[in-house]
């Protein structure tokens, strides 16, 4: 049964960046979906690239949240996602604007922004969960950074 569950998982997981992938492509970037290990981790599901007078590059993971849910735990976040992120920020200097989770909610079809910054705020704060009502659309906030 466990199994069956995981690769439901991962079939909604792959929908979820798929479908990140394309709202990304559909606004001007160039997108890489990152591939998983042999043991199925990822750092990092997508980069993605746009250029023009400033190049702007994201760092994502996709997140799904079930529609009988309304926030999103921050136990979701694999250790090698922190690492990862913790990584980008301080070594390559990424904007840390553009490190975080693009959040889908299943019962809107919306995707959500969750930036890294506000992770570490909330796990600063001894914060489990957030809601998603707090969160900025995702598309609002790629178009507010260009």
């Amino acid at each position: 049964m466990e199994n069956k569950k995981t690769m439901n998982n991962i079939s909604i997981g792959n929908k979820t960046e798929k479908t990140v992938s394309s709202i990304l492509r559909d606004n001007g970037y160039w997108v890489y979906n990152c591939p998983r290990s042999n043991v199925g981790a990822q750092p990092i599901d997508l980069i993605a690239i746009k250029g023009g007078e400033k190049v702007v590059a994201w760092f994502i993971d996709g997140k799904h949240v079930r529609s009988d849910e309304v926030s999103f735990p921050l136990k979701r976040i694999e250790p090698n996602q922190w690492a990862s992120l913790k990584y980008i920020n301080e070594f390559a200097k990424i904007n840390i604007d553009t490190l975080g989770f693009a959040i889908e909610f299943e019962r809107t079809g919306e995707f959500y922004w969750l930036p890294y910054k506000t992770t570490l705020e909330l796990s600063k704060n001894n914060e489990k969960s957030i809601n998603l009502s707090k969160l900025k659309l995702f598309e609002e906030v790629l178009k507010c950074i260009q």
